[in-house]
C-alpha cells in the first residue's frame, strides 16, 4: 500500500491496523456494524435511538420510577378513564379562612370564617391539568464518531433530569395561582451557605400550616434548583450528607421561573398521573425527521394537580347557613431582595427648550426584586417628565426631577436648567 493511501472502512471494530504500522504505513479502521463489544463504539443512529427508547420505557413505566415519584411528591396513578381521587381529611387545628365576600340570610357581608379542628377538608383538581412533553432531537452527524454505553447512559440521565426539573417548574407555576395556595413574602436570606440554610429552614418552620401538618417532616418542599448547591454545601458542613436530612423534609427542586418555596402536605395527594389503556404512565415516541437527518424522541404524560382544598364555614351565628370556600392547604413562601436606595447618573443638566434628556436611575442593590420607579417634576410648566424618565424642556427656568422607588419610597433628584434654544 502506498503512503497515505485511503482504505475504505471494512471491519467491525475500531482499532489501529497494528500489523501494518511503520513510518510510512498506518491506517485506522472505523466500525460499520450495529453490534459492538462493550469497550468499543457504535455509529448507527437507529441503534442508539432504539436503545434509548427501550431504556426510557423500562424505567419510566416501571416500578422503580413510581416508587421514586411517590418519594418525591404525594401522588397517585389512576387507571385510564377514571377521575382524580378527591380526599377528605379532618383538620388538626382551628384557623380562620378568608374568602370572597358572601351575603348571608341577614343581608350581612361575610368575608372571613372560622374553621374548627375536626372540620372536614376535601380536595379537587385545579382548573388546569399539566401535559408534560419533552422532545430531544438526535442528529445523525453527532453520532458519526461513535458512542458507547456509558455516553448513552449519560444522555439518558440528562434527559430524565431535565424532564423532572421542567415538569416540577410547571407544577410550581400552577400552584402559585391555585385558590388553595397561601402566599407569604419574606426577605431572601444572604451570607454563607450554612447561614442561608438556617434562615430558610426557620422561614419554612414559621410558615407551617398547622391544620395539615405539625412539622416539616409532614411536608414536601418544592424549591428552585438554584438553591440546591447552597443547601447541599450546608448539609455537607453539617455532616448530614443529604438536603432532606438537613431540612427534615422531602425535597423536589424545579427549574424555570422562580416562584419561591412551596410546602405540600404529605397527607394529601398532590399529583394524579393518568395511565393509558396499557397501564403505562409515560408515552415514548421515536420518529424519523428526514429534513434534519435526525431522530425526534418525545416523552410525554398527563398529570392532574389535586391542590384545591374546600371546607364549609358558617355564614350565620346559628350555623344553619354554610358556604363551601377555598381552604389554604399549600404554603408558598416568596423570597425577595429588598430595595436599599436609588441613585442618578448626573446631579444637574442644562437642557435647551424643546430638547429631551433621560437621566439613568439605578436601584440598589442591583439584584433587588422590585425595580419599579416613578418620576415627577417640580414644575411641569418648565420641564415635563415621562413615566420612563424622559425630560423635555418647555420654557426657560429650573425644575427638579425626582425619582422614587415603588418599594421603600427611596428617592433621588437632579436639577434641570432649561435654557433658550440656540
Amino acid at each position: 500500500m502506498k503512503p497515505n493511501q485511503y482504505v475504505a472502512p471494512h471491519v467491525d471494530t475500531v482499532k489501529w491496523n497494528i500489523n501494518a504500522i511503520d513510518d510510512n504505513n498506518a491506517s485506522i479502521h472505523f466500525s460499520t456494524s450495529d453490534v459492538r463489544a462493550e469497550t468499543l463504539t457504535s455509529t448507527d443512529p437507529s441503534v442508539y435511538v432504539q436503545a434509548l427508547v427501550e431504556a426510557a420505557e423500562d424505567f419510566l413505566n416501571g416500578d422503580e420510577w413510581r416508587e421514586a415519584a411517590m418519594e418525591r411528591t404525594p401522588c397517585e396513578f389512576r387507571p385510564a378513564g377514571s377521575e382524580a381521587t378527591g380526599q377528605q381529611v379532618i383538620t388538626m387545628a382551628d384557623r380562620s379562612v378568608k374568602f370572597d365576600p358572601r351575603k348571608n340570610w341577614d343581608n350581612q357581608t361575610i368575608s372571613k370564617g372560622e374553621v374548627l379542628a375536626g372540620s372536614i377538608i376535601f380536595t379537587e383538581p385545579t382548573d388546569s391539568a399539566l401535559v408534560i412533553s419533552h422532545r430531544v432531537t438526535i442528529l445523525d452527524h453527532n453520532l458519526i464518531a461513535g458512542f458507547t454505553e456509558a455516553s448513552m447512559a449519560q444522555t439518558a440521565d440528562k434527559i430524565l433530569r431535565d424532564i423532572e426539573l421542567s415538569a416540577a417548574g410547571k407544577i410550581a407555576g400552577i400552584l402559585s395561582t391555585a385558590a388553595s395556595t397561601e402566599v407569604f413574602s419574606e426577605v431572601k436570606p444572604t451570607g454563607k451557605p450554612v447561614e442561608i440554610a438556617e434562615d430558610l429552614i426557620d422561614l419554612l418552620t414559621m410558615h407551617i400550616n398547622q391544620t395539615v401538618g405539625t412539622s416539616l417532616s409532614d411536608f414536601v418542599v418544592l424549591l428552585p434548583v438554584s438553591m440546591v448547591a447552597v443547601l447541599e454545601r450546608a448539609a455537607q458542613r453539617a455532616g448530614v450528607g443529604e438536603i432532606e436530612n438537613l431540612i427534615g423534609a422531602s425535597v423536589q427542586p424545579y427549574s424555570g421561573t422562580d416562584y419561591g418555596l412551596f410546602l405540600l402536605p404529605k397527607m394529601f395527594t398532590s399529583l394524579s398521573y393518568r395511565e393509558n389503556r396499557e397501564g403505562d404512565i409515560w408515552k415514548i415516541l421515536a420518529t424519523r425527521n428526514g429534513n434534519a437527518q435526525a431522530w425526534d424522541i418525545e416523552i410525554m404524560t398527563t398529570v392532574d394537580i389535586v391542590a384545591n382544598g374546600k371546607v364549609k364555614v358558617k355564614l350565620t351565628e346559628d350555623g344553619l347557613q354554610t358556604e363551601t370556600v377555598a381552604f389554604p392547604m399549600i404554603t408558598n413562601v416568596k423570597l425577595f431582595t429588598p430595595v436599599s436606595g436609588v441613585s442618578l447618573k448626573v446631579s444637574s443638566k442644562d437642557l435647551a427648550v424643546g430638547a429631551s434628556y433621560s437621566n439613568a436611575a439605578t436601584v440598589s442593590p442591583a439584584n433587588a426584586t422590585n425595580q419599579s420607579i416613578t418620576w415627577a417634576t417640580s414644575d411641569a410648566s418648565v420641564a415635563t417628565v415621562s413615566p420612563t424618565g424622559s425630560v423635555k424642556g418647555l420654557k426657560v427656568g429650573k425644575a427638579t426631577i425626582k425619582v422614587t422607588t415603588a418599594e421603600g419610597g427611596f428617592s433621588a433628584s437632579y436639577t434641570v436648567n432649561v435654557i433658550a434654544a440656540a
